[in-house]
């Protein structure tokens, strides 16, 4: 089972990493060093035979070494190095005295040229590489005589260096071993403050005493900061939005109260309807102030898109049904790459309180365009809506004037002045702007705009 904490994690699997890495050198390192001896000591077992052969010579019928041309240590007793020659038979013709009485050769004949490398331990418990080659050999007399010439070296200096080898290879692998976890758990450690970072960071926004993530982090973890400060921003916005729908409600809820009980007191024949009518009143009130605190707040993370074309057919269509009596002409011009990236509710409510009005205030004619700015711009709105109609307009001391809740010009017309300031505080919370104008068509232009390329 895996440990929770990341420096665990990396410890645990760095450190696996380097024993692996190390096993397998030093196994390697190894298994080069002992071929090497052996091979070296079989060079060496080469020479000291040739040496042996040229130093033979024949006296009466008998092969005889000239003790001179011999090496010292054949001569010398527990040297290391051993020689002997034996016939087909097993007999020895000479055994050097450093053998001390131990057989050297194998009985077992090799043919005439061939050789072998075998490690043998004799008598005295002396492990030795042997090196034993077949030869016929020709006598002055004219016959031949298959001999076989054994050499041998003792491997004991070589185990002593190949241990004493493994005990430095080890303990230098050990060492560097150490050296290079604790050099990688201070790696670790570095590469890891940002994470650190943005967990105190993380502590001290919930304790108060900051307001958002720092901007100073490494390119990987730049992007989930940027997001984390934008989520923090959204939630901050939404819980004044809470506070002020809440205290908006409140504050509109007193009027429809004041007059119930000022007509419950009056107690006049015209108090049913006139009750009725606040009562209204106060359920329009509400229910708009419940849909505010339920807004979604713009340019969240995750946020999905929404193509303007599926927002404004089906629109135009129930508002050219609901004022059909007015037979207006509607020009509509969507581009199909204008996406909103956002609620699908609040795109339905911006869009549709700005063309009930144009439909609501237009004469007979009502135009409808929507080009979208930068095309492949991901995670943002980047489009411009435009809606004029042949209406009467709006005047321009009073463009500001309307976007108020509760303010309407024409008082004539049903509603409570609360659409245009539903529009202005949404798109102000994705990041976008919204202007009213004089239509070239006579009545009022709101143009509604969403610039990825500005800062929100």
């Amino acid at each position: 089972m895996m440990p929770r904490s990341l420096n665990a994690r990396l410890a645990l699997s760095v450190g696996t990493l380097l024993i692996l890495f190390f096993s397998v050198t030093t196994a390697t390192l190894d298994y080069f060093f002992r071929d090497l001896s052996i091979r070296s000591i079989s060079d060496r077992l080469e020479v000291q035979m040739q040496a042996m052969m040229a130093a033979i010579d024949e006296v009466d019928g008998t092969l005889v070494p000239v003790k001179e041309q011999l090496n010292p240590r054949l001569l010398a007793p527990n040297s290391g190095l051993d020689g002997e020659i034996i016939q087909r038979k097993g007999d020895a013709l000479w055994r050097a005295p450093s053998l001390l009485g131990n057989k050297l050769c194998q009985s077992t004949q090799l043919k005439p040229g061939q050789q072998s490398v075998n490690n043998k331990v004799l008598a005295d418990g002396t492990r030795v590489l042997t090196l034993a080659r077949s030869y016929s050999w020709e006598f002055d007399d004219r016959h031949q005589q298959l001999l076989q010439f054994c050499v041998a070296e003792s491997e004991e200096p070589y185990f002593k260096q190949l241990n004493d080898f493994r005990w430095r290879l080890f303990g230098g692998f050990a060492v560097m071993g150490l050296i290079l976890m604790i050099a990688m758990l201070w790696l670790v450690r570095a590469v890891l403050r940002p994470l650190r970072q943005v967990e105190n960071e993380i502590l001290m926004i919930e304790s108060g005493t900051r307001q958002q993530l720092s901007d100073n982090y490494p390119r990987e973890l730049a992007g989930a900061a940027s997001n984390m400060n934008l989520l923090l921003k959204n939630e901050r916005e939404r819980m004044e939005r809470y506070r002020n729908s809440l205290g908006n409600l409140a504050h509109s809820l007193k009027t429809p109260l004041a007059v119930i009980r000022n007509l419950i007191h009056a107690q006049s024949s015209m108090d049913v309807a006139k009750i009725d009518e606040q009562v209204s009143v106060m359920d329009d009130i509400v229910r708009y102030q419940l849909k505010r605190a339920a807004v979604s707040a713009g340019g969240t993370v995750g946020a999905v898109s929404v193509a303007l074309t599926e927002v404004i057919g089906p629109l135009v269509e129930a508002l050219q049904k609901v004022y059909a009596d007015k037979n207006i002409e509607c020009l509509v011009d969507v581009d199909r790459d204008a996406v909103f990236y956002g609620d699908r509710n609040d795109l339905m409510e911006i869009a549709g309180n700005v063309l009930d009005n144009a439909f609501k205030y237009g004469h007979r004619k009502v135009s409808i365009r929507v080009q979208a700015m930068q095309k492949g711009v991901t995670n943002k709105s980047d489009f411009v809506l435009t809606v004029e109609d042949d209406g009467a307009g709006i005047p321009e001391a009073e463009r500001e004037t309307v976007m108020r809740r509760g303010k309407r010009l024409d008082e004539q017309q049903s509603g409570h002045g609360i659409g245009l300031s539903v529009v202005n505080e949404l798109v102000d919370l994705y990041g976008g702007t919204i202007s009213i104008n004089n239509s070239s068509l006579g009545g009022a232009q709101v143009t509604i705009r969403f610039d990825s390329a500005l800062p929100k």
